[in-house]
């Protein structure tokens, strides 16, 4: 078949007839909330989780090392990959690539004529929503494409006009819209508003102060956004709550916790109805993060220090999502100890409070430089699967873990 072959544009499938939860929706107001557990049944002295099966190789064709993202369908993945020039003669790139419910390989690569950095992948209502960051002959900037479980895009790709370091995209449901976020150096925060065709309806800056990071939660009826500010020498984690229109949101931000250290690198997720952020130092970190949690429907908030053992020099959490049934949020890490050739990307599972819920397990080892290239991470609710980029073979690299119940 054409499995794993580039393949030519097709006409999208249709789309899922969208369905307005209303204003003030919450994910616990969906009926499988009831299977909702209060107990993973892991056990804390073993390891979370345990590989399904043999890994699933993408082949991309060029040195992997720009930006991955995977999100569940219903019924399969979807796998967004980037790779940035080199300014050296190697072209930028967009690709998408199918996989069933298993990882499997369904269907070709598609490419993309957009040269990208950073990707960000979610689902819903039948279309997935590819945000990248894009290159040109300034600062680098934001677009987004809806498409369908194949990859066809059906709207974008929207240039959103903001800057595109740190950006991710979340599904606001009521009004059918999504959000992306981004933050750039020093510049305000910025969020943009699109609606089903991918063009923009509204803007709000989330933040005037600017941050060199930022996450987006989607909630139905709410998004949150998490964002580090910069002062003294060390970084404090705010977050906003913001509904639709955004533009007319007027929430104010919420410091959660002063993060030690001058840099913070971010994962966030949706846990039932809380958003959830981990962050690290990223590089010269030890064994220490921080966990926060957001209800945006009452206001009240969680945040503390985890640790995050054993001690390396490098840390940080590349992605993150969250298991409703069990009440577990799953992040990968690029790790590098203080052997440059000792590297590894490893998988956590945190339960609601930031407890480690198990055992971290050590999903590959890599080389040094790919410690700092982004894994991602994503689950059918019960599975948790893993990307990764082998770089000298050229490969994005697909794993599926079940929880060790």
């Amino acid at each position: 078949g054409d499995a794993g072959r580039e393949v030519d544009a097709e006409v999208p499938l249709p789309r899922d007839p969208p369905v307005d939860p209303g204003p003030d929706a919450r994910p616990s107001d969906d009926p499988e909330a009831g299977d909702w557990e209060d107990d993973p049944g892991l056990d804390p002295d073993a390891a979370c989780c345990e590989p399904i099966g043999p890994p699933t190789d993408i082949r991309v064709g060029e040195p992997a090392r720009g930006g991955v993202a995977i999100a569940w369908n219903g019924d399969g993945w979807g796998v967004l990959y980037t790779l940035p020039s080199d300014g050296a003669g190697m072209d930028g790139t967009t690709a998408f690539q199918a996989l069933d419910r298993d990882g499997r390989l369904v269907g070709g690569l598609r490419r993309y004529e957009v040269r990208a950095a950073g990707a960000d992948l979610e689902w819903a209502d039948g279309r997935f929503a590819a945000l990248v960051t894009t290159e040109g002959g300034g600062p680098q900037e934001t677009a987004i494409a809806l498409m369908d479980r194949r990859g066809v895009v059906d709207a974008g790709w929207t240039d959103l006009e903001v800057g595109g370091l740190g950006a991710t995209v979340a599904r606001l449901a009521h009004r059918d819209r999504w959000v992306a976020v981004s933050a750039y150096g020093g510049v305000p925060v910025e969020a943009v508003e699109i609606d089903a065709r991918a063009q923009i309806v509204s803007r709000a800056t989330v933040d005037p102060a600017g941050s060199a990071r930022g996450a987006v939660v989607g909630l139905k009826s709410r998004i949150v956004v998490f964002f580090p500010g910069f002062s003294d020498g060390e970084a404090t984690i705010f977050a906003r709550a913001l509904t639709t229109p955004i533009a007319e949101s007027d929430s104010p931000r919420v410091e959660l916790i002063r993060h030690r250290g001058d840099e913070a690198s971010m994962a966030a997720a949706r846990l039932r109805d809380r958003a959830v952020l981990i962050a690290t130092h990223g590089i010269g970190a030890t064994d220490w993060g921080t966990f926060s949690s957001l209800d945006p429907f009452t206001g009240e908030f969680d945040a503390r220090e985890i640790a995050l053992a054993p001690a390396v020099t490098l840390r940080r959490p590349h992605d993150a999502i969250g298991l409703d049934g069990p009440g577990l949020v799953a992040a990968c890490f690029g790790v590098r100890a203080g052997d440059p050739e000792d590297s590894w990307i490893e998988l956590r599972v945190f339960r609601p409070d930031g407890e480690e819920a198990a055992g971290a397990v050590r999903v590959t080892d890599i080389d040094e430089a790919i410690a700092i290239f982004p894994c991602a991470v994503g689950s059918d609710g019960e599975r948790i699967f893993v990307a990764w980029q082998a770089e000298s073979a050229g490969l994005v690299r697909v794993q599926g873990f079940r929880l060790r119940r």
